[in-house]
């Protein structure tokens, strides 16, 4: 179903920015100012189950709860009179992570995921885990003469630490996520807790460094699965000279197959990152940028899956 040229409450959808499990996301215009917004629609087909457009409200609320520069704000919920569920965010042009040439420079990995860690930080102090931190759910601004800054999106299959009517979430044989990103105890169905987030951001700072993924595609669930532990990964700095080798322990500490070998917090992960290229690139210099696509273009195709 696509939208675009159609006007809800008072903005027009003029171009699709991209589509996800729960939704579709248009660049918008408010129609009195012309300010830009991106706008993400509900798939019309799960509008139909009462407990799916729960989901998607919570989303926008989970968000506005938080309240944390590096992640995107919500400004507006609302129905339109056929029925389309949506809500209003902020437009940010910037590039997904999924789109930088890889391998990404050390220092640049771990500035930007640092500030995931921030804003993930945030987010499990307010009883929230995203469960779906990918490289396509963070997006990297720039803007001239600064350092880029990173923004979590889509927190469609977040979930609540302590909410007791969440359950359907829960219960034996659901499983939310990316499977290439997903920690273990989320492959098996079990409740998760922030730890899984801290897996899912060992997994995007890995393949960033090395332009792989830490286990192949099509080994993941025999691996996750297996009651045998998998083989140890191959550290970052053997499959990319230019990592520093406590950026590759930090790494597969968070890639732990158990919670508890890892990080305990996001912020943990975060002073073990920044610790790791302190020594190469000293926090009063700027990180060196890798090339990559241009803000607009980045914003104009949709984000490629992984």
């Amino acid at each position: 179903m696509d939208l675009r040229g159609r006007t809800l409450g008072r903005y027009r959808l003029t171009r699709l920015l991209g589509r996800g499990g729960m939704g579709t996301v248009y660049l918008a215009e408010q129609t009195l100012t012309g300010a830009r917004v991106a706008v993400k629609v509900l798939h019309p087909s799960l509008a139909r189950e009462a407990r799916l457009r729960a989901r998607f409200d919570a989303e926008a609320r989970t968000v506005n709860l938080i309240g944390h520069p590096s992640i995107v704000r919500v400004f507006d919920i609302n129905e339109s009179e056929d029925g389309l569920h949506y809500f209003v965010m902020e437009y940010l042009e910037g590039t997904p992570l999924s789109r930088l040439p890889r391998p990404v420079e050390p220092g640049l990995v771990a500035w930007l995921l640092a500030q995931a860690c921030d804003a993930l930080e945030a987010v499990h102090r307010g009883g929230v885990v995203h469960r779906d931190l990918k490289p396509d759910n963070l997006l990297m601004v720039e803007r001239p003469g600064e350092r880029p800054t990173l923004k979590v999106l889509d927190f469609g299959v977040a979930r609540a630490l302590h909410d007791p009517g969440n359950q359907e979430q829960t219960m034996a044989g659901q499983v939310f996520g990316t499977p290439a990103y997903m920690s273990p105890e989320q492959w098996t169905g079990l409740r998760v807790d922030g730890r899984a987030d801290v897996y899912s951001l060992g997994v995007t700072g890995y393949q960033l460094l090395t332009g792989q993924l830490p286990y192949p595609r099509g080994q993941l669930a025999e691996l996750v699965l297996s009651p045998e532990p998998p083989p140890p990964l191959r550290p970052p700095h053997k499959l990319a000279p230019a990592v520093p080798e406590a950026l590759s322990r930090a790494l597969l500490r968070a890639l732990a197959r158990n919670p508890a070998d890892r990080f305990a917090s996001a912020l943990e992960l975060k002073k073990a990152l920044l610790a790791a290229v302190q020594s190469t690139h000293p926090p009063a210099c700027p990180f060196p940028l890798s090339p990559v696509a241009r803000a607009a273009d980045a914003a104009a195709a949709p984000a490629r899956s992984n």
